[in-house]
């Protein structure tokens, strides 16, 4: 199901997301986030990865595969690394496993159709990493870290709204404190 209204953007990518849904439940407790590739043997394992390190505050993430491979990609374990997370018991999952409906949002990386669900789903097309060099990986890296950081500041720009707050707002008085 992709939902229309309001149009938000992450990363230079539009989407559109359901209109206060994921919005007003992050003001009150984390988000449950589901991210999708193909294999779920890099791009998914990454978001996921990034989502844990950057954003537990705001969300729970998971990822899956449409249909898994048999090991998360030694490339992709590498240049994770590089950013100091651990891909370490990472392993490939269907997204059968899952029960869709009961994530607040999923975000489908692998350019194909999901299954049926009432969850708002997000599609931004990253490119597959598999069979690729270290320098594809590593893009694919950056830009999957680009678009999770997007999704997170978002998800916390929620937050201070809920206390009346902007960014600019919540940060004068660091600033006055740092001259």
């Amino acid at each position: 199901m992709i939902i229309h209204t309001p149009e938000l953007i992450l990363s230079n990518v539009r989407f559109h997301t359901p209109a206060g849904t994921v919005y007003s439940k992050v003001r009150d407790e984390r988000i449950s986030v589901l991210f999708v590739c193909l294999g779920n043997a890099s791009r998914s394992q990454m978001a996921e990865a990034f989502a844990k390190a950057y954003g537990s505050d705001v969300m729970r993430a998971s990822s899956a595969g449409l249909l898994p491979a048999r090991h998360v990609l030694s490339t992709t374990r590498m240049v994770m690394e590089e950013k100091s997370i651990s891909l370490q018991g990472a392993v490939p999952k269907s997204i059968n496993q899952f029960e869709l409906d009961k994530f607040d949002l999923i975000v489908n990386m692998s350019g194909h159709a999901l299954p049926k669900t009432k969850t708002a789903v997000v599609k931004i097309l990253v490119r597959d990493p598999n069979g690729k060099d270290e320098t594809v990986h590593r893009q694919v890296r950056d830009r999957v870290e680009s678009i999770v950081e997007d999704l997170i500041h978002m998800l916390r720009m929620a937050r201070l709204e809920q206390f009346g707050l902007n960014q600019e707002t919540a940060l004068r008085p660091m600033i006055a404190t740092a001259c």
